[in-house]
């Protein structure tokens, strides 16, 4: 099937449209990854499922596609996306939580792309937090210090091309959603959920300064 087959099946219209199934979701995405798929196409399956709101198996089905063109990192304790374009207000603090989270001795992977707002990756070495250019490059972080950075255009260009039509359709599609859902390094849990087994108590952490600090 083309990406077209996709459209028509969201934008028949009232009483003949319907969502998509996971698979079809799944295969959409992978058109949509694959650079193959006309560009009118694809802003017009993003901009359909975002007005008439993704269905959990959209979602799953989009997310799963995405996810299978990532490559393979370490395993780590916990997933950390950071994907709020636009939406930082003052120091991005939760960088803090994240490195002290890794000082308490779970492994941490941040990824993310936080659009023309550069606080967040500009303030990463204040954190402690080494940034990474490849999924090699995250490995040894890991190893090293216990938590890295990834961003997003580094480990998954396709997926990112495909956010970035933010700035062209005008307002955020279901890409963040899976974006966030990606969880490269197969984390035990999610900032977006819960860990899934008991961990250690955090051992406290010693104060850190922030440059720039008021």
């Amino acid at each position: 099937m083309s990406l077209a087959d996709h459209v028509r099946t969201l934008g028949r219209g009232p009483g003949r449209s319907r969502s998509l199934t996971r698979e079809e979701a799944r295969a959409a995405m992978r058109l949509m990854l694959s650079g193959n798929a006309a560009p009118e196409a694809v802003g017009a399956l993003l901009m359909l499922l975002r007005m008439k709101g993704e269905t959990p198996d959209e979602i799953a089905g989009l997310a799963e596609a995405a996810a299978g063109g990532a490559p393979a990192l370490p395993l780590v304790d916990l997933d950390w996306p950071s994907y709020a374009a636009g939406r930082t207000r003052g120091q991005p603090w939760f960088l803090l939580s994240a490195r002290l989270v890794a000082d308490a001795g779970h492994r941490v992977l941040l990824h993310g792309w936080n659009g023309p707002d550069r606080k967040v990756r500009e303030s990463l070495a204040e954190a402690g937090i080494g940034t990474a250019t490849d999924a090699d490059g995250a490995a040894r972080l890991l190893d090293r210090d216990g938590i890295a950075y990834l961003p997003l255009e580094s480990f998954h260009p396709a997926l990112f091309r495909l956010l970035n039509l933010r700035e062209v359709l005008g307002l955020r599609s279901c890409v963040n959603t899976v974006c966030r859902m990606l969880n490269p390094a197969h984390a035990r849990a999610s900032v977006q959920g819960f860990f899934t087994r008991p961990t250690a108590c955090f051992r406290p952490m010693q104060p850190r300064t922030w440059a720039g600090r008021r």
